[in-house]
């Protein structure tokens, strides 16, 4: 309903701007917890890895510790574009630090991508693509992510769970 001043009346109630008022705004999400530590510390670790991509793929691609051309031949352009990928990760992840409303729906996408990505270093591992040094030098940069986040998804599931059904 529009009053005669040009209001809009949302429910018989007060005049509608279109603007929420400083007390009208929902307080942000944010909370210090250990989860905001230990995702900001993986938001800036897909961060440093997605800046170091973009400004100097050759060095990237040439000492990382993964041992990368193992994998193929050096391609400038496909590193960029997953250092894009890890911009976003790092961004995602940053957001699941800050809003926890978002944890479980963030930390579901990225352990889908790391643990695919995993298994495709497992499936190219024990096909004899790569030298079996990779079923330890991909732990740190490669299973370990892709294993904690899973561990994090699922005690995140958990805790929602228990704070919906102690609601109840």
């Amino acid at each position: 309903m529009v009053r005669e001043d040009g209001g809009v009346v949302q429910g018989g109630g007060a005049p509608y701007s279109g603007v929420m008022s400083s007390t009208a705004r929902r307080p942000l999400p944010h909370r210090l917890d250990p989860w905001t530590a230990l995702l900001g510390l993986a938001a800036v670790g897909n961060l440093v890895t997605a800046l170091w991509m973009l400004a100097d793929p050759i060095g990237w691609y040439s000492t990382l510790p993964g041992a990368v051309p193992d994998f193929g031949p050096y391609n400038e352009h496909f590193i960029r574009d997953l250092g894009c990928m890890f911009l976003t990760w790092g961004g995602a992840l940053a957001w699941a630090a800050w809003d926890p409303r978002t944890r479980i729906v963030l930390l579901t996408v990225l352990t889908a991508w790391f643990g695919s990505h995993a298994m495709v270093h497992v499936y190219d591992t024990a096909r004899g693509f790569v030298p079996p040094e990779h079923w330890l030098l991909d732990i740190p940069l490669c299973y370990a992510p892709a294993g904690l986040l899973a561990v994090m998804l699922v005690i995140q599931r958990r805790a929602t769970h228990a704070e919906v059904t102690d609601a109840r």
